[in-house]
């Protein structure tokens, strides 16, 4: 949600014509986007257990559509670059990412899918009881893999 709402106060921003804060506003700008892809990325081991590589290998099919098509809206969008065509592409933008928060915050959860809730690694000993024993630290072959990191032992 954060990111939309900078979505639309950039054109605002821009329209002011002050190169420095436009220059300071732009990281501001990505860094909402950019932890939720880092949530994603991370939760993913939870919700898809076993079939993360799977959830992984769509999500890259659709980012990658989406960085063919991106730049075709842009192009068919901005003819003369102008405020007012760079307005409509990140108003555009800004209701992507709304309509997406939206449909995640109504489907969404912070467990296990059906399809996947009994895919633990059979030669684990132990369950996971919550969060914090996961160490992202260790991934092999681009999966990350989960691990029950005891405190006591070092």
């Amino acid at each position: 949600v954060l990111t939309v709402v900078f979505f639309i106060f950039l054109p605002i921003i821009f329209h002011l014509q002050k190169t420095a804060v436009s220059v300071h506003f732009l990281p501001f700008l990505l860094a909402p986007l950019g932890l939720c892809v880092s949530g994603v990325l991370r939760s993913l081991c939870l919700v898809g257990r076993a079939f993360t590589q799977h959830i992984i290998a769509y999500m890259g099919a659709s980012l990658g559509v989406a960085f063919i098509v991106a730049p075709l809206v842009v192009f068919s969008y901005v003819a003369s670059n102008s405020l007012a065509e760079w307005t409509k592409v990140f108003m555009t933008a800004a209701a992507i990412i709304a309509v997406s928060s939206i449909v995640f915050a109504i489907f969404g959860r912070g467990r296990a899918s059906n399809w996947a809730a009994s895919t633990w690694d059979p030669l684990i000993s132990t369950k996971m009881r919550n969060l914090q024993p996961i160490d992202f630290s260790q991934d092999e072959c681009g999966l990350y893999e989960l691990r029950l990191i005891d405190p006591n032992k070092k």
